[in-house]
């Protein structure tokens, strides 16, 4: 949370929220790629998490309160500066870093929990500095409000693997778009 109001100060200050900026795009695209990256590779980042933690326990567990701050400032500023992060990203660092202890109800759980008060953080700031389109805001609404809800039973009936490399290819061609 912090990391958002600071990035939300930087935003105001440098004029980047004021008009297109090509590193701002960039940067979204290579979030984008980088979330279907971490949705790919989901598993092998927590294999990766539980083999580091099964060799130094006491070393890991002694970093793991740091790292989960860094981790916290580093989607603040991602979601904050791209809105993308909270979601792919939040649960890849999640299970590296909290690998023993991370079922995927508590993982989406708490992931949920923290994403949705850091983007109401985000969202207000960006409206306070006029970045928001509301006819826009209003259409992907009335789009999204169904489209949670046919998710949601969707992703309950259909195979893990086909979800995570449908979503990564959405991602991925987001990003290079994005990146274009």
């Amino acid at each position: 949370m912090p990391a958002a109001v600071l990035t939300l100060i930087w935003l105001h200050f440098s004029g980047i929220s004021g008009y297109h900026d090509s590193n701002m795009m960039a940067l979204l695209g290579a979030v984008l790629i980088l979330s279907a990256v971490a949705t790919l590779f989901k598993k092998q980042f927590h294999a990766l998490g539980n083999t580091l933690r099964d060799r130094a326990p006491t070393q890991f567990k002694r970093l793991q309160p740091g790292l989960t701050v860094l981790a916290g400032a580093i989607l603040g500023f991602l979601v904050t500066f791209t809105s993308v992060g909270a979601g792919a990203l939040g649960a890849v660092m999640l299970l590296y870093l909290y690998p023993k202890r991370m079922k995927p109800s508590i993982l989406i759980g708490t992931d949920i929990i923290h994403a949705v008060p850091l983007t109401f953080i985000a969202g207000i700031g960006h409206l306070l500095l006029g970045n928001v389109n509301y006819v826009l805001m209003m259409t992907l609404l009335a789009g999204s409000i169904p489209g949670v809800l046919l998710g949601a039973t969707v992703s309950t009936k259909a195979p893990d693997a086909f979800l995570r490399i449908a979503i990564a290819t959405a991602l991925t061609f987001a990003g290079v778009k994005m990146l274009a």
